[in-house]
């Protein structure tokens, strides 16, 4: 087992020691590289990748298929909802050979088995001392309790990480500022992890009245790399502009946009403010069955074959402005044997690339682009089914320049409720235009109403969600 794992338990503790405190308590761990505390695990599954950048196509196949035979059997002998389930269909494991075999035989896996009962997807031969209680973030308004192998799945997923901050030009001493979902402190706005050399901002507390501060404090700490939710960020982004408040860090390198979809405004958003035209994606789920970065050549996404086998089932959306079809990410993870998640439906989509249109950087799993959550298309009057470039981030609409944070609530087919945070040059015109862009007028089958917020209030995990579906007759 990894120290850090070892060690996870006083995590709780730790967050809340005041910042002097945490210097002196993690100065004893600094005298060797983090790599230490991670465990052999995570040296192991590093080299395994970096050995993978150099293989072909035929070889990451061949990679894909030992591992898959061995979960299988690891998963049928010991899991209880694999034998069952594959019992009751008749599943022959002893017959899944190659890839195709897999794909033809193994039912695919939805989150809500995995929430009706998660102790049935937990191995019998592992002990309790070897698994580690987690919960999804439940952004969906779904959380979900799942479990880790201690020793194993972290250590290997910050390998696959670590590999990937690597393709962005991270250095081992870059400061990193995270503006995500962590909870620091009622009216606490930062706080810096001196063990990971992290400055940790709240993206509850940010407001009007202290954007200032958190820009100082990317200045004060000297950031490298600012990382968090695409929403977060373009908030910090928004409210800065709103009170004419410059970014002067001049050796600061580059954006990270992580867990959430990103969408181009945003990106440009953060290239004026941040004055860098250094923009990193990463796609990677608490489940831990599917991770991504962004191609420094195509800006499509490569998916990292060490952390899983990952599958793009064809999805029929209506409504898609893009001429390349669309799939469902399916996962199945290679870092969790202790609760192994196999074909795991993520309810995400991606763009599928086409011929000329796959990029050869690696040889790896491949899509264009990821474009949301399948909760994140709305449904029109019609049944269409529209995604949020083609509803508001691909029409250029002028509004959007005045809006600090939006929602769409997409509360029956062919209805939508807007919230609006405003900014100082709102008005009653960006009001009109938001119900006339989104109205049968200019071809979208919804009737449209708009309501004018002081805020959106975000998820436990501290998501900002664009858009909410929440009806019973579509699923």
């Amino acid at each position: 087992m990894s120290t850090e794992d070892k060690l996870y338990k006083i995590l709780p503790v730790y967050k809340k020691m005041p910042d002097w405190l945490k210097l002196v308590f993690v100065a004893p761990f600094k005298l060797f590289p983090r790599s230490t505390y991670l465990g052999k695990n995570y040296k192991n599954h590093y080299q395994e990748l970096i050995s993978m950048e150099k293989w072909n196509s035929d070889q990451v196949d061949s990679y894909n298929t030992k591992k898959i035979i061995e979960l299988i059997n690891h998963a049928y002998n010991n899991v209880p909802y694999y034998k069952e389930t594959w019992d009751k269909l008749g599943v022959d494991i002893k017959q899944i050979h190659t890839l195709t075999d897999f794909k033809n035989n193994i039912p695919l896996l939805d989150k809500e088995d995995i929430q009706k009962n998660p102790e049935m997807f937990l191995a019998k031969n592992y002990s309790d001392e070897k698994i580690m209680e987690m919960n999804t973030g439940g952004s969906t308004g779904a959380p979900m309790k799942l479990f880790y192998t201690k020793g194993e799945t972290r250590p290997a997923g910050k390998a696959d990480i670590q590999f990937i901050h690597e393709k962005f030009g991270l250095k081992p001493n870059d400061r990193i500022a995270r503006l995500r979902g962590d909870f620091l402190g009622k009216s606490v706005l930062s706080s810096y992890d001196a063990y990971r050399n992290v400055l940790m901002l709240s993206s509850f507390e940010l407001k009007n009245s202290n954007v200032k501060q958190y820009i100082k404090l990317l200045e004060k700490y000297k950031i490298s790399y600012l990382y968090g939710y695409p929403a977060s960020i373009e908030n910090l982004v928004k409210l800065a502009t709103e009170n004419k408040i410059d970014f002067k860090l001049k050796d600061f390198k580059g954006i990270i946009f992580a867990s959430e979809n990103v969408y181009k405004h945003q990106e440009e958003l953060c290239i004026n403010f941040f004055k860098t035209k250094k923009i990193f994606k990463i796609y990677g789920l608490t489940e831990y069955s599917a991770l991504a970065f962004n191609c420094p050549k195509c800006d499509g996404y490569h998916f990292v074959p060490t952390h899983g086998y990952v599958e793009f089932i064809p999805k029929s959306v209506n409504g898609h402005e893009n001429v390349n079809p669309i799939g469902e990410i399916v996962g199945t993870s290679f870092i969790n044997p202790a609760f192994p998640l196999i074909r795991y439906k993520t309810n995400d989509l991606g763009e599928l690339a086409q011929g000329d249109g796959i990029c050869n950087t690696y040889h790896f799993p491949y899509l264009k682009n990821i474009i949301g959550r399948e909760q994140d298309i709305a449904i029109g009057d019609d049944g269409r089914e529209i995604t949020l470039t083609a509803l508001i981030f691909g029409r250029h609409a002028k509004y959007f320049d005045n809006v600090l944070k939006m929602q769409l609530i997409n509360t029956q087919p062919g209805k939508l409720h807007v919230l609006v945070v405003p900014n100082n040059n709102y008005s009653k015109s960006d009001t009109k235009e938001i119900i006339r862009s989104l109205s049968k007028k200019e071809g979208m089958p919804f009737e449209t109403t708009v309501e004018i917020v002081d805020n959106i209030t975000p998820t436990k995990s501290g998501k900002y969600k664009l858009f909410i579906r929440h009806f019973n007759n579509v699923a």
